[in-house]
């Protein structure tokens, strides 16, 4: 059974102390420090696909681990527990976040999942499914008609984790630089839909 649905499945996974929203137009700014700690994380979720010594590589990295960027831009949501920041999402709800493999607006029916990353010591725990179905709430709250995200063609564990709690896969996209990246789509339509909500909720 999905763990995504009209009545989403984060409110019963226990394993995740709090969701906090950062939002610094908002007044609930991360600090620098939170900031960088959930860029890294996120970033080391890419580790293994570049070097070191590569300057784009490099470049990529630090466009991952930007957190703060995307703060002013999109919502940033992370899973925290006794203080320690346990993984994290960034949610589009209009705006996109710069990306040269999808330049085009959004539609307005859709809400993008971007940058999820649990650190190592937290997966297999539902810390990824509650903030992916958090994200699946409040796009559907904000009247969004389907949740979209990419993942590279070859991060299959990945594509499993999303086909596992309801998404459904969509043509493939191809990047800027030759590569194939896997779309993916889950409705967020039902019978009765809850009012518009403020995202930081």
């Amino acid at each position: 059974m999905p763990l995504l649905g009209p009545v989403p499945g984060f409110a019963t996974l226990p394993t995740v102390g709090a969701l906090v929203a950062w939002r610094r137009d908002r007044g609930a700014t991360g600090p620098p420090d939170e900031y960088a700690d959930a860029g890294e994380l996120t970033a080391s979720a890419w580790h293994p696909m570049g070097s070191p010594d590569d300057p784009s590589w490099l470049a990529f990295r630090a466009y991952v681990a930007d957190i703060a960027g995307r703060d002013a831009i999109a919502w940033v949501y992370v899973a925290t527990e006794d203080g320690r920041i346990l993984g994290s999402v960034t949610l589009e709800l209009n705006d996109r976040v710069a990306d040269e493999d999808n330049p085009t607006p959004r539609a307005p029916d859709e809400a993008h999942v971007r940058f999820l990353a649990v650190t190592p010591a937290a997966r297999r725990l539902g810390v990824g499914a509650r903030l992916m179905s958090h994200c699946a709430l409040v796009a559907r709250q904000n009247g969004k008609a389907r949740l979209t995200l990419n993942t590279s063609e070859g991060n299959t564990t990945a594509q499993r984790f999303y086909e596992a709690i309801g998404f459904a896969r969509l043509p493939d996209m191809i990047g800027q630089d030759g590569s194939t990246l896997r779309a993916y789509e889950f409705g967020l339509l039902s019978p009765s839909r809850p009012g518009r909500s403020h995202p930081g909720s």
